[in-house]
């Protein structure tokens, strides 16, 4: 990114069209936003850089206790919950952790967590990094990550002054980027308003910082319920469910929903989303989890079961991923405003059609056992014609033969892309095969019906 804010205005006159075709997707063309998006793009990578590294323990080969990572402002050696930026569990030695950092002066600490308390006690190994941790590119490529290595060891000066205590819900509300996991919430919440979904679009950046990624509930956690998580599209909100939510039989299931700036490359949406999970089940591993994705959602719905998978979460864990109207094939508006436009959100670039991410999602197979259920939307009776879709995604990348081989369900509703969220057909279908207990996860029923 090397262009200037009049560069960018200068080229508008003769893209302007080409432009308004690139953001289909997002339904906006101003000026402002272009230039929006170029300072926090700048910003983005003059003042992020990535800690990330490995924990070893020399003296317990099969980690058997996970391992919690901290990153802190200041000095690592004078912990509290006023300079903890963030932190990570680890369970397996083979798993590294990553940070995004923008302080100046950092430092980090980790610690087995032999007792499983989230808290560090005395007798417990543990490295205090008395250097500045080595920063890498704002990249989670990890080919580029300068790693550290931090070695755990039950004899550590530094060790006496550290205090972390990571048990609670407020600590969570501290942490930057993170300060709404598990907050509770109804959807009037302004950080579900038009102004801070066209933030997390256009500054991805400054919502990250002024909003945060959200896991917000809506009641307090109820033990005797499983999990239905909940995942809206570009230039959304959770608020999107908000007319599906009163249609479903939500008995034994607690919706959560997950909020994230559209604007970011789906990778790092996807990873945050699957640091937050991996979380979620260490600390409750007895609930089960369904997943309902809108549009883009469901591409990073269906990245977060990879990375998942990749931390060894067990299939019984995460029973079931329905996405709805979902461009499993990309977007060709996304090709042409990556070729044409002065100023690319990272996300266009994982929405073209060819994109290492789009092809990413299609290269392994769904966990064993994980059931998949692929609703699409067409409107106006056109499906026989070449560019029929829902009047946002076609059909042929809703029903892109790779989703198609692996979904268990297939049903097709006469909605648009919108109007399928509000869908009374939607509801019973989601209550039927997602939120009855009577249906056996494991019968194979396609259902190709046009509505």
């Amino acid at each position: 990114m090397n262009k200037k804010p009049t560069q960018i205005l200068g080229q508008l006159s003769n893209l302007a069209s080409i432009f308004l075709l690139s953001i289909t997707l997002a339904s906006c063309s101003s000026i402002s936003n272009l230039v929006s998006l170029h300072n926090n793009l700048v910003e983005m990578e003059q003042t992020l850089s990535v800690v990330a590294g490995r924990v070893i323990d020399p003296t317990d080969k099969t980690l058997q206790s996970n391992i919690i990572v901290v990153l802190l402002k200041g000095e690592a050696s004078l912990t509290s919950e006023e300079n903890l930026l963030s932190y990570k569990v680890l369970r397996n030695e083979d798993e590294p952790f990553v940070f995004v950092r923008e302080e100046s002066d950092t430092g980090l600490i980790a610690f087995k967590d032999v007792n499983g308390d989230f808290r560090y006690q005395p007798d417990e190994p543990i490295h205090v990094m008395e250097t500045p941790p080595i920063l890498s590119p704002n990249s989670l490529d990890e080919s580029q990550w300068r790693m550290n290595t931090l070695i755990l060891s039950n004899n550590s000066a530094a060790a006496s002054k550290v205090s972390i205590d990571v048990t609670s819900e407020t600590v969570k509300s501290k942490l930057k980027y993170l300060q709404n996991v598990g907050r509770v919430t109804d959807f009037s919440n302004p950080n579900f308003s038009t102004s801070t979904v066209e933030m997390g679009l256009w500054s991805p950046l400054a919502f990250a910082k002024q909003v945060g990624y959200g896991f917000y509930l809506l009641e307090p956690w109820q033990e005797d319920k499983d999990v239905l998580l909940l995942i809206h599209g570009i230039n959304d909100s959770p608020r999107s469910f908000r007319d599906l939510l009163p249609q479903l039989n939500l008995s034994q299931y607690q919706p959560v929903l997950f909020h994230y700036p559209s604007g970011l490359d789906l990778e790092t949406s996807a990873t945050v989303l699957s640091e937050i999970m991996s979380e979620f089940h260490l600390r409750m591993p007895n609930k089960k989890v369904k997943v309902v994705a809108h549009s883009m959602g469901g591409l990073i719905a269906r990245r977060y079961v990879q990375l998942q998978q990749d931390l060894g979460v067990e299939s019984e864990t995460l029973e079931h991923l329905l996405t709805i109207s979902t461009p499993w094939g990309g977007h060709k508006a996304a090709k042409m405003g990556v070729k044409r436009s002065p100023v690319v959100a990272p996300v266009w670039r994982d929405m073209v059609p060819s994109s290492d991410f789009i092809s990413g999602l299609h290269n392994r197979p769904l966990p064993a056992g994980l059931q998949f259920s692929l609703l699409f939307s067409y409107s106006g009776h056109k499906v026989l014609q070449a560019d029929a879709g829902d009047g946002t995604v076609t059909l042929e990348s809703q029903l892109d033969y790779r989703a198609q081989d692996v979904a268990d369900h297939l049903h097709g509703l006469n909605e648009g892309h919108v109007s399928i969220l509000s869908s009374e057909r939607t509801a019973a279908y989601i209550n039927q095969y997602l939120l009855s207990k009577g249906v056996s996860p494991y019968s194979r029923y396609i259902c190709c019906t046009l509505d």
